[in-house]
């Protein structure tokens, strides 16, 4: 981890899909993922940072599909980044 950087393994995580735990997404562990449903109206993945931070930029892996390109399956066009100090939007 660089300087800076934010561990968020062990944090609080949730998301509108149950399909997948939303915790894959911060395990560690790149071959584990966290998967929001495409077919919902507004999709989401949520993380309690557990204090309050100036976030300058947010590092999304996707997944390697076998070598394919991982941009074609995901849509980062709406990716928005919404704080609260109580957990509600």
């Amino acid at each position: 981890m660089n300087a800076g950087q934010i561990d968020l393994i062990g944090s609080i995580t949730s998301q509108i899909s149950t399909d997948r735990s939303s915790d894959n997404a911060i395990d560690g562990d790149k071959s584990t993922m966290a998967c929001t449903e495409a077919n919902k109206a507004f999709p989401w993945w949520m993380i309690d940072l557990g204090a309050t931070y100036s976030v300058i930029t947010v590092t999304i892996t996707l997944p390697d599909h076998g070598g394919g390109d991982a941009r074609n399956i995901v849509d980062l066009s709406s990716f928005e980044l919404i704080n609260s100090v109580n957990g509600l939007c």
